[in-house]
């Protein structure tokens, strides 16, 4: 039997004072970002993975790497992914958390 998907909590941070439709799409956008990205690591549960490693495999350049890092900021404070204590080395050669699935 597959598991059905996680639904999240709108974790949209309205820093630019959206209004009305604007910010019902905002929250939109980010509960869907989240979503997919817990499923990613539902479906995938030994991943050990930055969130550059997460947005380059499931986002592309339109989509602005801190909304993945806000997306993964939520799921963790939702209890849904943890980070590992592994960091690898990223892009600019700093080192990075990794997270992984909370099962």
């Amino acid at each position: 039997m597959k598991d059905k998907p996680i639904k999240t909590k709108i974790m949209y941070y309205n820093t630019t004072n959206e209004q009305w439709q604007d910010l019902r799409e905002a929250q939109n956008k980010a509960m869907y970002q989240q979503d997919r990205i817990v499923d990613f690591f539902k479906a995938n549960p030994t991943l050990e993975l930055t969130p550059a490693e997460v947005h380059n495999a499931l986002f592309t350049s339109q989509t602005p790497l801190t909304s993945t890092r806000r997306a993964i900021t939520s799921a963790t404070n939702q209890f849904m992914l943890v980070q590992t204590g592994k960091k690898k080395k990223g892009s600019y050669g700093r080192l990075n958390w990794c997270w992984k699935y909370k099962s």
